[in-house]
């Protein structure tokens, strides 16, 4: 007996529907257990393996459950304005403005970000 799970989500403007059939109950042959090993859930309700949460390294969206992968880690969002990183320390999956000062990326020339995601205006030299 299988479980069949319908699942909805957002995708751009337009919902996307899965259906996904789950295995139930015992059975010994590896492969068609559902549900992670450690029994955990992702954000989406279900268990599995659903993509990395935001914060983990990646390479490519596709490995994370938000489908993001900005500055080397899952991230909430494309994060691909000026002066921000989806990888600041202590706050990685989430973009994040770099600290006034500070421009590790060189977005703004001779100048440096100013702490909101823009670069300094006006900075001395």
């Amino acid at each position: 007996m299988a479980a069949v799970v319908l699942v909805t989500s957002g995708c751009g403007d337009d919902d996307c529907t899965r259906t996904l059939t789950c295995p139930t109950g015992g059975g010994g042959d590896s492969g068609t257990g559902a549900g992670s090993s450690d029994g955990g859930s992702t954000s989406s309700g279900m268990g599995g393996d659903m993509g990395a949460p935001d914060g983990t390294a990646c390479t490519d969206g596709d490995e994370c459950q938000s489908g993001t992968c900005a500055d080397d880690v899952c991230c909430e969002s494309a994060c691909d304005g000026t002066c921000e990183s989806c990888a600041e320390a202590g706050a990685e999956g989430t973009c994040t403005p770099y600290a006034a000062g500070e421009d590790p990326e060189i977005e703004c020339g001779v100048a440096s970000c100013d702490g909101a995601g823009a670069c300094q205006v006006g900075e001395a030299l």
